[in-house]
């Protein structure tokens, strides 16, 4: 999927706060390219919190119900890494790490692209939503070893 971000300054209707696309019913096994129309740092940007920290936050709140997102978000801020993106770059990242943005206090406004890659067979989320293949998830093509193993149904050789 490819969606398409405006951001402008002082606006807080399109905040993201700090979460893992799990959440939000994507696949664990997915890549994300995050890719600004212009250059962007600070908050005209996106935050993202490394992966052994994102692990211990994510278990702090699987164990205290009462924790939420915004509450850790105060609680580890000085662990959010802001990206510096230039014109014509992009960044990768598992959308397994916490990531997020705040208001843009810059001057200008951030228009950006989020494209989601997944494989065909990644399994999916247990959460119910229309994040599937074929309604939100569009293959492009088809390799060559799905190809052929679409066409000979090997599930039957080996039952």
């Amino acid at each position: 999927d490819a969606n398409l971000s405006i951001q402008c300054p002082e606006e807080t209707t399109s905040l993201l706060n700090m979460h893992a696309d799990l959440d939000g019913g994507e696949s664990l096994f997915q890549v994300n390219l995050w890719f600004p129309f212009m250059n962007v740092k600070k908050t005209q940007s996106m935050f993202v919190v490394d992966p052994k920290t994102s692990l211990k936050i994510l278990e702090e709140i699987k164990c205290n119900k009462k924790i939420d997102f915004q509450k850790i978000n105060k609680k580890y801020e000085n662990h959010l890494k802001w990206i510096d993106v230039k014109l014509g770059e992009a960044i990768l990242f598992s959308p397994n790490i916490l990531h997020g943005n705040v208001v843009n206090r810059e001057k200008f406004t951030r228009f950006s692209i989020n494209i989601r890659f997944k494989n065909v067979y990644s399994p999916q989320t247990s959460i119910e939503n229309e994040k599937r293949l074929g309604t939100f998830y569009k293959p492009l093509t088809l390799k060559t070893i799905t190809n052929f193993n679409l066409k000979h149904n090997f599930t039957d050789l080996f039952n």
